[in-house]
């Protein structure tokens, strides 16, 4: 099975100077938890919900004046729609992560694929839970 089959599509994106009460909306809107930061067609780096409240409100940041670009992580680990899915789930587990982007060959978002992605559409619940274990191994 490859990542294409699986991966959620229609990515939403922000720019750089999105400020985090815009990105946090935008968030509640589409109910989702990360948002790829993109410079025109190029993915710059990628943000949490979690983020925005470790990196931002914890800190006692302006909502309004602080920006993706000030909190996002440049560090994107991605992936392709054609890799096969038993690598990116190894990949979730060494990197500890619970999503990772699907960048087409730009370095543009045109998905995620989750641990929910694996866990829905491969049908394997024992599996999911073996990653997010792998995930956890480590906390949050």
């Amino acid at each position: 099975m490859q990542v294409k089959d699986i991966m959620t599509r229609d990515v939403q994106v922000v720019s750089p100077d999105t400020s985090l009460l815009d990105a946090a909306r935008k968030m509640r809107s589409f109910d989702i938890g990360c948002l790829p930061v993109c410079k025109g067609q190029h993915c710059v780096g990628i943000f949490t919900d979690r983020d925005i409240v470790i990196r931002a409100v914890a800190e006692g940041r302006n909502l309004q004046n602080t920006t993706a670009a000030d909190i996002m992580s440049t560090s994107v680990v991605y992936c392709s729609e054609d890799d096969d899915i038993s690598a990116v789930i190894k990949l979730m587990e060494d990197k500890q992560l619970r999503r990772i982007l699907v960048l087409d060959e730009n370095k543009y978002p045109i998905g995620i694929c989750s641990v929910g992605d694996v866990a829905l559409d491969s049908g394997d619940l024992q599996l999911a839970g073996e990653i997010m274990h792998e995930v956890a191994r480590h906390g949050w």
